[in-house]
């Protein structure tokens, strides 16, 4: 794969158990989007650069300018701002508000994990 971190079938198998997990949950994903390309590959779907989310607002007719996007590094913010989307970055554990000088992008949005940004977003 890109970074060379997993095989094919190993991120399949991710991918699935996140699904049935989220589908347990109650929850519902539509598709699942993720680049495999390496960085020197210099490709349009590698974050921060917006080709995924362009492409999934296509397909889903979404107006990325009405849109929010959630990830946990200041990486997903710097996509987020690259398509036009509305970033919001939450504390998982990869970032933390004292690193905030040391950010690239500054997130429209933070929250201190997952469920804080959904209780904001079922509420916009």
């Amino acid at each position: 794969m890109g970074k060379g971190a997993y095989a094919q079938k190993t991120l399949d198998a991710i991918t699935a158990k996140m699904l049935k997990g989220i589908e347990q949950a109650g929850g519902k994903v539509a598709k699942v989007y993720y680049c495999t390309h390496r960085k020197e590959a210099g490709c349009i779907c590698r974050k921060p650069k917006p080709g995924l989310l362009k492409k999934a607002a296509r397909e889903f007719k979404v107006n990325l300018r009405k849109a929010y996007f959630v990830g946990d590094t200041i990486r997903d913010v710097l996509t987020a701002h690259a398509a036009g989307a509305k970033s919001i970055l939450i504390f998982s554990g990869k970032e933390k508000l004292s690193n905030q000088k040391d950010w690239e992008a500054k997130p429209d949005f933070v929250f201190k994990d997952l469920l804080a940004a959904a209780k904001f977003l079922t509420n916009n």
